[in-house]
């Protein structure tokens, strides 16, 4: 990864330089004074930090996309664009979104796409563990990337806003539903509906 980085820094820079117009006068082309040299010299440090900084930019999401095939690729399983698409959007929303939301993104980039292929691959990735879904108040399916830490949800009836709080704080929870009704809950997988602080009397 590095060793493309530096390529990349490389090539620029000397583009830059190439497109710099040449001095007939050799004299000309040397600075005149440190004050000329010490001037130049943060403006060229400035542009290349801009460089590796937006090479790294680039470079991570797709870093990721490949560690997210291999394990789908381990799994028997092929990274179809379909696949890939939907993993981005996910990566990309800032919230538990929806599969109809999800598929708006996808088509707006790629309107060949159907949405139902959409819906398939998000059951896909979710059996081969790479996406989970929720349920919120409204009952609507909301989905998001697993590797997100496992949490619970807090909906206000009132405002209708949503809360994440640490699956650990439910977990007393959990054990009690376990120890006196011999029931497993999955906490992640709905909301508790209730009244928030800021609507509270």
């Amino acid at each position: 990864m590095w060793l493309a980085l530096v390529v990349l820094v490389m090539s620029v820079i000397a583009a830059m330089w190439s497109q710099s117009k040449p001095c007939r006068n050799p004299s000309a082309a040397m600075p005149r004074s440190r004050t000329t040299r010490l001037r130049s010299t943060p403006r060229r440090l400035s542009q290349v930090v801009a460089i590796v900084t937006l090479a790294r930019r680039l470079r991570l999401p797709q870093s990721r996309s490949v560690s997210v095939a291999d394990e789908i690729r381990s799994k028997g399983k092929r990274m179809t664009v379909q696949r890939r698409l939907v993993l981005d959007a996910l990566q990309r929303a800032r919230h538990h979104t929806t599969a109809e939301e999800i598929a708006r993104q996808v088509r707006s980039r790629h309107p060949q796409i159907d949405p139902s292929t959409v819906y398939r691959n998000l059951e896909a990735l979710e059996g081969l563990g790479f996406v989970t879904h929720t349920h919120l108040d409204d009952r609507v399916t909301r989905w998001h990337r697993a590797d997100v830490e496992r949490h619970g949800h807090l909906v206000c009836r009132r405002c209708g806003s949503e809360q994440e709080i640490p699956l650990r704080t439910l977990e007393p929870l959990g054990r009690r539903l376990r120890a006196e009704q011999g029931f497993r809950a999955d906490l992640a997988h709905s909301a508790i509906v209730g009244i928030c602080r800021e609507c509270a009397p």
